[in-house]
C-alpha cells in the first residue's frame, strides 16, 4: 500500500478525512465562489494546468471542462448529479478525483483507465457502477452514502487497496460477496456503521473473502482471525463436497 493511502487509512480511523495534494506544475484554486458551469470559464481549458480544485461553488455538470495535463480534480461540495463528461480522452492523466458531497446517485459515467485515487463520500450513491473502468483505481472512498450492497465492485480493478464504505446501509452478509473479486489486493477496508457489523460477526465473514486483508475498521487483522476464517473456509468446502456426493 503506497503511502498516501496509508495515511487515507489512518485519518479515516481517528475520525478525519484529509486531502493530500503533492506540489509541481500550474495549479488552480477557485474554492468557495459562484462558479456555476465550466463553459466560458478561463481556467477549463488551461493546457497545462496539473492541479484545479472547484470545490464549494454552485456546479451541477462537467460540461466544458477539458484538462489533458489535469493530475488531481477537486469538485467536492457542489451539485453534481451525473459525471458523464468524465472521459480518458479530455483527461488522460488524470490520477486524482474528488467528488465528495455532490448529489450522485451512482458510480456511473467515470471512463478513467488511468485514475488511481476516487473519493466520493457524502454522496446518494445506491449503485455501484462502471467501476470495471478503473483498472489503475488504489483507493475507492465511499463512506456515507446509501448502498445496501457491493455489487459492482468488479474482476477488472486489479489494483484496489483501499475500500471505505464506512456508514451506509449494507445489512446482509450476501451484500459483501463481490468483495471476492477484489480479493487478491484489498488490503484495507472500512466497513464500521453499518447494519451489519451490529448484528453479525462480520469480521470473520470479510476475512473469509478477502485471505490477504491486512486491516478491517480500526484494527489490524491479527493472526487468530486468519487462522480461524481458513479454518471456516475448510469446514464450508468440506461439508458442500458432501452435499454434492
Amino acid at each position: 500500500m503506497s503511502e498516501m493511502d496509508e495515511d487515507a487509512v489512518l485519518s479515516d480511523v481517528e475520525g478525519e478525512e484529509e486531502t493530500y495534494q503533492e506540489g509541481g506544475g500550474e495549479d488552480e484554486k477557485v474554492d468557495n465562489n459562484a462558479v456555476a458551469c465550466f463553459i466560458e470559464q478561463p481556467f477549463a481549458h488551461l493546457t497545462y494546468l496539473q492541479w484545479l480544485s472547484v470545490a464549494v461553488n454552485r456546479l451541477t455538470g462537467l460540461d466544458g471542462l477539458v484538462g489533458p495535463a489535469l493530475e488531481s480534480l477537486n469538485l467536492s461540495g457542489n451539485s453534481i448529479e451525473r459525471v458523464n463528461g468524465l472521459q480518458s480522452g479530455c483527461f488522460a492523466n488524470l490520477v486524482t478525483l474528488e467528488l465528495r458531497g455532490n448529489r450522485l446517485d451512482t458510480t456511473d459515467g467515470i471512463n478513467l483507465p488511468n485514475l488511481q485515487r476516487l473519493y466520493l463520500a457524502q454522496n446518494s450513491i445506491k449503485r455501484l457502477e462502471g467501476l470495471g473502468r478503473l483498472e489503475r483505481l488504489t483507493t475507492l472512498h465511499l463512506r456515507d452514502n446509501q448502498l445496501d450492497t457491493l455489487d459492482g465492485l468488479s474482476s477488472n480493478m486489479k489494483c484496489l487497496q483501499y475500500l471505505n464504505v464506512r456508514g451506509n446501509v449494507i445489512i446482509e452478509e450476501n451484500a459483501l460477496q463481490c468483495l471476492g473479486l477484489v480479493s487478491k489486493t484489498l488490503r484495507a477496508l472500512v466497513i464500521s456503521e453499518n447494519p451489519l457489523v451490529e448484528t453479525t460477526d462480520y469480521r470473520l465473514s470479510v476475512l473469509m473473502l478477502l485471505p490477504y486483508l491486512e486491516r478491517l475498521d480500526k484494527d489490524p487483522v491479527s493472526p487468530e482471525e486468519r487462522a480461524d476464517a481458513q479454518e471456516r473456509i475448510k469446514v464450508k468446502l468440506n461439508f458442500n463436497s458432501f452435499c454434492d456426493m
